[in-house]
């Protein structure tokens, strides 16, 4: 349907819509079901159609026949996707009756193949009848590629090809911006997409408008005045404008002239300044005489000062800041800051509609490239951890270490919180998470079962002790403990400068000590078994193992992970000695072993989705 939708565009007929009925029958009924619908969302037309088939003689006497058309009644997966399409169709209001206007002086669809715009590249051609490739601009500004394929058996996301033109593209979901300088676009390939997710790619630069509405209040808003203009302004360029269409939105009026245009124009300086101007020279006689503005600038950093002026305001206005977490502000100007979105939004206010705004801002100083795909790692970070909730088998859910994967699902609201205190405070957090999402991934990771040459640490929250494991023996004799992180990987034992590890058990604190000493600290006694081998000297790829010692807690922990060492130092450790060198990465070692998790749908499912996001 997005192939045959766009190119009816080449045909002049750009008002097509399809019929969007509901589940029936099938296991993958209600994904189905919540993919049209998505696709619907984003489409000329969005129009649901039952057939007649939800209510009357089939529904009452053949319901399993009938395909029931309730959006609303969908298990909770799918109700929260497609109430998420449909609300972003919604506010989407004044760009789609602005490109409604364009067709009706142009004849221009609203859809259109890439092609038009890209005629003389292969990759605008590679959308097809079978779904592959099935993008399409939706207007100027951005180009969608709705998912048309079923999920993953394993990993429960959808994989679909997307091709991204030249130029620079910021990716909605992830909030990444992506700058494509071949000069034939890139094939991203086969990129994997949560059923919440609908791949919209953004032109870098654009300003996108909005209607900000009560969500419990939608009958209708398409035949109201916008009480609430928002323009998304997206990172990718130094300056760009729009214009948004506005006339009464319920007669033929616009025939005699009765309509008028807003333009917004802003340039920045740098990366920390911006100057946007909202202006609407002309009017019509039923057009109102105010209307509230706002403007959100995404993947951008916290807001350092702003101001703002129009010619009837009494001057320049400094815009004071007004918590996310206080209600609704009840004076204007204000900015907020969105930690999940990582999104700053200005808000204007009501102003005269004849007379032009201006609005001024300098951010605090973080290098774009941090900023670039965080929203959509927040994003995925949260999916991974709802869903191994469902079980208890997040990390720290039986325990007080679980950090990383903690951390990250709650980045957006420390953020957001941090900026509440202090904008430069939220401006030096933001750069810190990079490293938290990374423990999140390697948190995680280590939920897989022992793997030959793992290095991997156990936690025992009754004992506060920590263990060093380098065979599987020594998890299996510690499976009271819980999987806390994979340190590093082992050499083998004929490597060259390869050399024992020995664990040590002290009976009387409980404690377990992963030493290369032949006899360990005073007190302990050898374990039964062989806790694998590390390196004497250091070797490319390698980093230090090392060993620390608690007094509150008499616990010996051995580590080589950045992130072991920061809990050791949070936790009062001491550093005692470098026992030698391991492997960082597993990809170093040529015997490591797979592994199956203990539950392999949720791993599976995480292990995708921490993986599925756009990092430098």
């Amino acid at each position: 349907q997005p192939y045959f939708s766009s190119t009816a565009s080449n045909v002049a007929y750009g008002q097509w819509s399809h019929d969007l009925v509901g589940p029936q029958g099938s296991p993958d009924a209600y994904q189905m079901y919540t993919r049209w619908l998505q696709w619907g969302a984003f489409s000329a037309v969005f129009r649901s159609h039952d057939r007649g088939m939800a209510v009357g003689d089939c529904s009452d006497h053949y319901p399993s026949q009938c395909k029931d058309v309730k959006p609303w009644d969908l298990p909770d997966l799918y109700f929260h996707a497609v109430r998420d399409a449909m609300l972003a169709r919604s506010r989407l209001v004044p760009y789609i009756y602005t490109l409604w206007r364009e067709a009706y002086d142009t004849g221009l669809s609203l859809i259109r193949p890439m092609y038009y715009e890209f005629s003389s590249l292969e990759g605008a051609y590679k959308s097809s009848p079978d779904g592959e490739y099935p993008q399409y601009f939706l207007g100027p500004d951005m180009f969608v590629s709705p998912v048309v394929h079923p999920e993953d058996t394993t990993s429960h996301l959808t994989p679909q090809n997307v091709w991204l033109p030249p130029g620079t593209w910021f990716e909605v979901n992830s909030g990444a911006l992506h700058t494509v300088s071949e000069p034939d676009g890139v094939d991203i390939g086969e990129w994997l997409w949560d059923i919440t997710e609908v791949p919209r790619f953004v032109r870098g630069g654009a300003v996108v408008p909005e209607s900000m509405h009560n969500d419990f209040d939608l009958f209708g808003t398409a035949t109201r005045d916008y009480e609430h203009l928002r323009f998304n302004v997206y990172p990718g360029a130094q300056r760009g404008t729009t214009k948004v269409y506005l006339d009464d939105a319920t007669s033929l009026d616009y025939l005699s002239g009765w309509y008028t245009w807003t333009t917004v124009t802003y340039e920045r300086t740098g990366n920390t300044m911006i100057e946007v101007t909202i202006s609407t020279p002309d009017s019509y006689p039923t057009m109102p005489a105010e209307r509230s503005y706002s403007v959100a600038f995404h993947a951008s950093a916290p807001i350092k000062s702003a101001s703002v002026s129009s010619p009837g305001s009494g001057g320049l206005r400094s815009v004071h800041f007004h918590s996310m977490f206080a209600g609704e502000p009840t004076a204007f100007p204000s900015w907020q800051y969105d930690g999940g979105a990582v999104t700053a939004v200005v808000l204007l206010g009501r102003a005269n509609i004849a007379e032009e705004l201006k609005l001024v801002v300098e951010f605090e100083d973080v290098e774009p490239e941090l900023l670039s795909g965080m929203r959509g790692a927040i994003s995925h970070a949260n999916l991974c951890k709802r869903n191994l909730d469902e079980d208890n088998t997040t990390p720290g859910a039986t325990t007080t270490v679980g950090l990383y994967l903690d951390l990250a699902a709650g980045f957006g609201e420390a953020l957001s919180y941090a900026v509440a205190e202090s904008p430069a405070r939220g401006a030096r957090l933001s750069q810190t998470f990079r490293a938290v999402y990374h423990g999140a991934v390697r948190e995680v990771d280590a939920l897989q079962p022992y793997a030959v040459n793992m290095l991997l640490n156990l936690w025992d929250e009754e004992r506060r002790d920590t263990c060093l494991c380098g065979s599987d023996t020594c998890v299996s004799d510690n499976d009271s403990y819980q999987q806390f992180r994979i340190e590093g990987w082992q050499p083998m034992s004929t490597d060259e400068g390869a050399i024992p590890l020995y664990m040590y058990y002290n009976a009387d604190t409980g404690d377990n000590c992963a030493t290369t000493s032949l006899s360990g600290p005073v007190g302990y006694t050898p374990a039964e078994f062989n806790n694998g081998y590390i390196l004497s000297a250091q070797a490319d790829g390698t980093i230090p193992l090392e060993l620390w010692y608690s007094e509150r807690d008499f616990d010996y922990l051995t580590l080589a992970s950045a992130e072991s060492k920061l809990f050791a130092k949070n936790r009062g450790y001491a550093f005692q000695e470098t026992l030698g060198y391991v492997y960082q990465f597993e990809d170093a070692v040529t015997a490591a072993a797979p592994r199956a998790p203990a539950n392999p749908v949720r791993y599976a499912y995480c292990d995708a989705v921490l993986s599925a996001v756009w990092l430098s």
